[in-house]
């Protein structure tokens, strides 16, 4: 986490091609809340204009180690869906979420995809978990794009860097 505040210095002294690039903090910590609270206030501190948008990424390596394990990020915290408790569960993973998976699959179903020893490495399994943690990371990014709006950054340039960014071609 303290390697990513000394990135970004590093990031910002090399960022010289503003029409072809962008560049935007990544808040690191994993789930302690200390953590991501000191490295979300040290990018705070370097003005990085994404940041006023709500531009944010999670540890990209988290969810899919995660979903392997089958661990499931709902409001209320963490699910283990891999353990026996679940095989009689019959709610949606997170009863509030609108998504496909959450319609169509219980807690028991994937408790038994992944209690299944030769299924544990399907593809179907792994796109079904991953779809369902995406969601846990979708619900916590959208809570910290509103509070980046909150901030005091004009809203011109908010207009003005949305503008460049649709601008920049994504190969």
């Amino acid at each position: 986490m303290y390697r990513t505040l000394r990135w970004i210095d590093r990031c910002i002294a090399a960022h010289k091609r503003p029409h072809d690039q962008n560049l935007f903090g990544i808040v690191q910590g994993g789930l302690d809340p200390i953590l991501r609270d000191i490295c979300a206030k040290g990018l705070v501190e370097h003005n990085l204009p994404e940041r006023a948008l709500g531009a944010d990424m999670y540890d990209c390596v988290y969810p899919t180690r995660t979903t392997r394990f089958g661990t499931a990020l709902i409001p209320e915290g963490v699910l283990k869906l891999k353990h026996k408790a679940m095989a009689d569960d019959t709610h949606p993973i997170d009863p509030t979420c609108p998504c496909m998976v959450c319609k169509n699959y219980t807690r028991a179903y994937i408790q038994c995809r992944m209690d299944s020893r030769a299924k544990i490495n399907s593809p179907r399994l792994r796109t079904l978990m991953s779809a369902i943690h995406q969601k846990g990371y979708a619900a916590s990014r959208s809570h910290i794009a509103t509070n980046a709006i909150k901030t005091n950054f004009p809203m011109t340039e908010c207009i003005k860097i949305a503008k460049e960014l649709l601008q920049v071609s994504i190969a």
